[in-house]
């Protein structure tokens, strides 16, 4: 949805409310309630096309690059500014929920441009569900990360509680 992606954008560029609101010229509970889901995009959103450019600017490092690649299923290549931000609109206007999307439906590729359509990763997506299944995506993408013998950075971001990590002793134990 909607508010989840922006929500993360804003995270991934570490753009707070307030410089968006002060950038665009927007109130700051405006940009939270837009953010948070309490208020839905307007029809007359001539303001996200200037946002994403604002947060595509602050993104500085390679894991923000990275972060924003994989959530959009951009493989590690360099396109125009301008082919980019409407990569990105593509990505915040899908309806799907994050949860229930699969990488290569972030952006449908019918809707970008041809250009931007041959920069898509497709990957292979498993679905798993409840704590146990929290648990075993973990595992098995740590596993991933393993094998690969490249030095990598993990950040671990979530908006739910962290009960299911902790209430099974053994899988703590799995992690070594």
């Amino acid at each position: 949805m909607f508010h989840e992606r922006l929500s993360i954008l804003l995270k991934i560029s570490d753009v707070s409310n307030s410089q968006i609101a002060r950038h665009l010229n927007l109130d700051t509970s405006y940009i939270s309630k837009l953010k948070n889901g309490k208020r839905n995009l307007p029809k007359n959103h001539d303001f996200l096309k200037p946002l994403i450019g604002y947060t595509l600017k602050n993104i500085k490092t390679n894991h923000q690059s990275a972060a924003l690649n994989a959530l959009i299923g951009l493989k590690d290549v360099d396109i125009p500014n301008d082919e980019y931000v409407e990569f990105v609109y593509t990505w915040l206007m899908s309806r799907d929920s994050i949860a229930n999307n699969k990488s290569d439906k972030y952006i449908p590729i019918q809707d970008a441009s041809s250009s931007i359509s041959n920069h898509i990763e497709r990957r292979e997506s498993k679905v798993f569900y409840g704590d146990e299944g929290k648990r075993k995506a973990v595992l098995l993408f740590l596993k991933k990360v393993l094998k690969n013998k490249k030095t990598v950075n993990l950040y671990f971001v979530t908006d739910e509680p962290l009960n299911w990590i902790y209430s099974n002793p053994m899988f703590a134990k799995e992690w070594k």
